[in-house]
């Protein structure tokens, strides 16, 4: 769940909604690399299991994660950053807003930065 989660985030998911509909699109990629036996959980699933979470925890562990990937590619770094284009969004129209990802690849691992856990869900 966590893995279908952090892959919806990046495609710009922002609800649980969202992350259950990106893994129900993606679902023959997702199961090239996860055991899917009961399907993608639904997004009262995600829900539950991440009010679960402790929040300081699943940052510790991301950042070991991340570190072990680090280690294991030697440095490379692949950097993600998204970023949601202010006043894209239209109301009346049902646009939603645009969410806008870039990556790129280098051997340098930038530096780290402390920011605020924050919940992106309502």
């Amino acid at each position: 769940m966590i893995i279908i989660t952090i892959c919806g985030v990046v495609a710009g998911a922002d609800t649980y909604e969202q992350i259950e509909n990106f893994g129900k699109r993606r679902k023959k990629w997702l199961s090239k690399f996860l055991e899917l036996p009961h399907g993608i959980p639904s997004h009262d699933t995600f829900d539950r299991i991440f009010e679960k979470i402790n929040p300081q925890q699943f940052q510790d562990g991301f950042k070991k994660w991340i570190a072990s990937v680090a280690r294991q590619t030697k440095g490379l770094v692949v950097a993600i950053d998204g970023k949601t284009l202010r006043r894209s969004h239209d109301k009346s129209d049902n646009k939603k807003a645009i969410h806008m990802i870039s990556a790129w690849a280098s051997s340098k691992t930038p530096p780290a930065m402390r920011v605020e856990f924050y919940s992106r869900e309502k």
